[in-house]
């Protein structure tokens, strides 16, 4: 995972990475994707389907440190688990249950590639699947990145991984739209988390970023009640002022009038001298 990707990394080719029960998939956009098959060929003694083995010198990860380097640790532990597609008739119906009632909010991941179909699934899922239906491996537990600022980034997979792959651990990766995972097996999940601390990696626990968001949004909230209750003041303030402004020329009004038809032999007044009302005052 680190080896691929650190090298297309070097020609600035953005990949997104998937991982499933039985193969690795590297997706590269379609105008980078001779670049990047010579690119491997090069740099890899071999590159045939049935296996791929390191180059001499496997190149460091770029050594940056963009907004990636903020993890969450997830509690989900998952299965990673596989079934072929001659069983096709028979995970359908599990499959739209998981899709539609019996996920809970939980962790799940569903991969048709091949000849394979890949699962990762919570514990509670497995009985959705007749027995004997999935070959199941061991348990894995996921590291979930922050944010994705920028969907176009390169050289991430291989900054997250190489720590993990550098410490001995096995890694799971699945790049998604918004976000990245990262799965290591769940009986050295201590150990992954370490090496990527060692990596000047910030972790933090879900619930504190939902914490934390939730807090925003309640600031974000209030900010804008509080501007709303403030625009509100200044509308009934400019109403009021309005009110008085038209009941102030309104009296004068009718001043004049009552002036004017009390006595037929007082003076008229030029209209050019009568008084106008100062609104601003008012």
């Amino acid at each position: 995972v680190a080896m691929v990707g650190a090298l297309l990394a070097q020609k600035e080719i953005h990949v997104q990475y998937l991982s499933t029960f039985q193969n690795d998939f590297v997706l590269v956009q379609q105008k980078h994707f001779s670049t990047a098959v010579d690119c491997l060929k090069e740099n890899l003694e071999n590159c045939s389907p049935s296996g791929v083995t390191s180059p001499k010198q496997p190149p460091r990860a770029r050594s940056f440190e963009p907004s990636i380097n903020k993890l969450i640790k997830l509690k989900s532990k998952l299965l990673l688990a596989s079934c072929s597609t001659e069983k096709t008739k028979e995970i359908i119906h599990p499959l739209l249950k998981l899709i539609f009632f019996d996920n809970k909010d939980l962790f799940w991941h569903f991969t048709f590639a091949d000849d394979e179909f890949s699962f990762l699934l919570d514990r509670q899922h497995v009985p959705l699947f007749g027995a004997d239906t999935l070959v199941i491996s061991e348990l894995w537990q996921p590291i979930r990145r922050q944010s994705k600022p920028n969907f176009y980034e390169t050289g991430v997979v291989s900054y997250i991984s190489d720590p993990l792959i550098r410490a001995g651990l096995s890694v799971i990766y699945l790049s998604t739209y918004s976000t990245s995972f990262i799965l290591v097996p769940c009986n050295r999940f201590n150990e992954a988390i370490a090496a990527l601390k060692a990596a000047n990696f910030s972790i933090f626990y879900l619930a504190m970023v939902q914490a934390k968001v939730k807090e925003n949004s309640a600031n974000s909230s209030s900010a804008s009640s509080s501007s709303s209750s403030s625009a509100d003041t200044t509308s009934n303030s400019q109403k009021q002022l309005r009110s008085s402004t038209n009941g102030s020329s309104s009296s004068n009004s009718n001043c004049h009038s009552n002036s004017n038809s009390s006595s037929s032999s007082a003076p008229t007044v030029s209209p050019t001298a009568t008084p106008t009302p100062d609104h601003n005052s008012s």
